[in-house]
């Protein structure tokens, strides 16, 4: 008896040891995530879409569910390393100068660092530092080409280009699925692989809805920068108006009073009252330290 039991223990001792690092691994790549949410509010969603846009690329490619599992952990990551960028670029509501574009490349490998002992996303760590690399070369960080880009970078390329694209900023109005489309069939072969495009090409054929998805994030996204800017004005006229009270507090304080600020012909005069040389209404002498033409 023991001998039947003892192996079915195992087994599920094992498969609830399982269970819980995969939560432990899920834990840790939402909370991740939320956190480069709370970075830049601007990108909220973005990492979802991307995570979506990925996987209907991978089933389409036949890649196994295992894979399937740790690609959809690092796109939910790809964009980690924007927690090491300054709130000054990441959240410039102006295309960015050739320094603050270079600064903003460095967060491939900056979310590499962060997540490279995350053992569990093995070769799918790759997404995360080299989902800027170009098919044709040119790319960063690595400078890689062709095959030499992981897969899941390369898918990850078209996915997070898309959303980029379609998705509205401060800076720009995000282009409809037609237009982004196009420019996606534009650079296939230069900027993206051309396997990995004919995939998403088919999702998007596949999937009608995907324009009024992406008409509603944008009109939510229309929404949250109206809330900001009315936030932004709202501060600005209470600073204003902090500012306004403090002038007319310091207007009407006068100058300060005291024998140590009195200047010397004010000192006499107080002097001079205190012995009684000054007498009756007519003579009477100012207050100590009274502003002229103050009683």
């Amino acid at each position: 008896l023991i001998l039947f039991w003892a192996p079915l223990l195992i087994a599920r001792y094992a498969f609830q040891a399982y269970q819980d690092v995969r939560q432990a691994h899920i834990n840790t790549v939402t909370a991740l995530a939320k956190a480069i949410e709370a970075k830049d509010p601007y990108t909220k969603g973005h990492s979802d879409r991307v995570t979506e846009y990925a996987l209907a690329i991978a089933r389409r490619l036949k890649l196994p569910e295992s894979d399937l599992e740790k690609l959809e952990y690092a796109t939910m990551l790809h964009d980690v390393g924007k927690i090491g960028i300054r709130d000054a670029v990441l959240k410039k509501p102006a295309s960015l100068n050739p320094v603050e574009v270079q600064e903003i490349r460095e967060h491939p490998t900056i979310g590499w660092n962060i997540v490279k002992e995350i053992r569990f996303l093995g070769p799918y760590l790759s997404v995360i530092r080299n989902h800027h690399e170009w098919f044709g070369g040119g790319g960063y960080p690595d400078r890689l080409s062709g095959e030499e880009i992981p897969l899941g970078a390369r898918i990850a390329l078209v996915a997070d280009a898309f959303d980029a694209m379609t998705t509205r900023r401060p800076y720009k109005r995000g282009m409809t699925v037609e237009e982004a489309l196009a420019e996606i069939k534009k650079w296939s072969g230069k900027q993206f692989d051309p396997v990995v495009v004919d995939a998403f090409i088919q999702y998007v054929e596949e999937t009608p809805e995907l324009a009024a998805r992406i008409r509603e994030v944008n009109a939510q996204v229309a929404r949250d920068l109206a809330a900001e800017e009315a936030k932004k004005m709202e501060r600005e006229e209470m600073l204003a108006a902090l500012a306004m009270g403090r002038g007319m507090r310091l207007v009407g304080s006068g100058p300060l009073r005291g024998p140590q600020h009195d200047q010397p012909d004010e000192a006499a005069a107080r002097n001079e009252a205190a012995a009684g040389r000054q007498e009756g209404p007519a003579g009477k002498a100012r207050g100590s330290g009274e502003p002229e033409g103050e009683a």
